[in-house]
């Protein structure tokens, strides 16, 4: 199996809700990463907004990537060959009074999630070391050339102003970062982080509100990372030699069966024929899902009607450390 990473801008609001609540002012939390705290996007809610936006194209291609349900006790479901994993906070949207917002990145989670990418995939994927003298707490690097007032996002000083550097290794940001982003100490990356929006919503009958709650969001322009695991094209030729060896045992045994045992086998004959089938076209089927997943607007979350959760994907080109290393010596 391979793993593909792909950036998930969300493009407008966000609740991908947790199923807690804080008891508090908040009526519905969002999800959150259990050892960081940060905003996530669990890999069932991934997958299942994912599969509902595939629904709307081809069944087949569902049943391919995300597996076949059951509609009948009869029927028992199967797994798909996709692997999703969750989305981890890469770069979150904070007021400042130098633009309307700033991108706030952290120095922990980039290399953590570099470490992620190393594992999953042999490669890294963001910048960590920024020059003029490796400045990463708390500073801003933009393009807006030297500037002569203190700097705030929300109530936290920026102390070092840099020129913009690409947080990307070894491609485009593809405006993902809006060329400004601040690199935050931890426990600042932490506050901005858990202090996010909160939206009130009403429900009214005939005018008259019946049910006020208040709803937390991850705010449009947010940056995810995530990895799906899809079969290699080595994995899918051998699984069609295996098959293409039993058709041709089961031919074999065919010429030599007794009349009662033809049908019996016809009917293997035919499956195989069939998965066969199945095997070749799975190529196309893997690249209709990355073309698609790359080329629409996908909505995750709830409050679809209301235009929540409209995000696009972006498909990661990663840096080969190993190449790197290997042409330095």
């Amino acid at each position: 199996m391979k793993y593909y990473p792909y950036f998930i801008q969300v493009l407008t609001n966000m609740h991908v809700g947790s199923g807690d609540a804080n008891y508090g002012i908040v009526d519905k939390l969002i999800q959150r990463d259990p050892v960081t705290g940060f905003p996530t996007i669990n890999a069932s809610s991934l997958k299942g907004a994912l599969r509902e936006h595939f629904e709307e194209k081809s069944s087949e291609l569902v049943d391919t990537i995300f597996g076949k349900e059951s509609k009948s006790k009869d029927e028992p479901s199967e797994p798909g060959l996709a692997t999703f994993l969750e989305a981890d906070l890469v770069a979150i949207p904070v007021r400042s009074n130098f633009q309307r917002f700033v991108m706030a990145l952290n120095k922990a989670q980039l290399e953590m999630l570099n470490k992620k990418a190393e594992r999953l995939t042999g490669k890294d994927i963001f910048n960590t070391n920024f020059s003029p003298d490796n400045a990463l707490d708390n500073a801003l690097y933009h393009q807006q050339g030297s500037l002569t007032y203190d700097v705030y996002l929300e109530d936290i000083k920026i102390e070092k102003k840099n020129d913009y550097q690409n947080p990307l290794k070894n491609q485009d940001d593809k405006d993902l970062f809006h060329k400004r982003i601040a690199i935050l100490l931890d426990e600042d990356f932490a506050t901005v982080t858990q202090n996010l929006p909160v939206i009130a919503r009403n429900h009214l009958e005939n005018g008259i509100s019946q049910n006020l709650w208040y709803e937390e969001v991850v705010p449009h322009q947010t940056v995810f990372l995530t990895f799906i695991g899809l079969p290699t094209d080595e994995e899918i030729n051998q699984r069609k030699k295996a098959v293409e060896h039993k058709i041709n045992e089961l031919k074999g045994k065919l010429e030599m069966a007794k009349k009662d045992e033809k049908k019996k086998l016809e009917d293997l004959l035919t499956k195989l024929e069939k998965d066969l089938k199945w095997l070749e076209d799975l190529p196309k089927t893997i690249n209709e899902f990355q073309e698609h997943l790359q080329q629409d607007i996908i909505q995750i979350g709830g409050n679809a009607s209301i235009g929540y959760g409209l995000t696009k994907f972006y498909p990661v080109e990663i840096q080969d450390n190993t190449n790197n290393q290997n042409q330095e010596q």
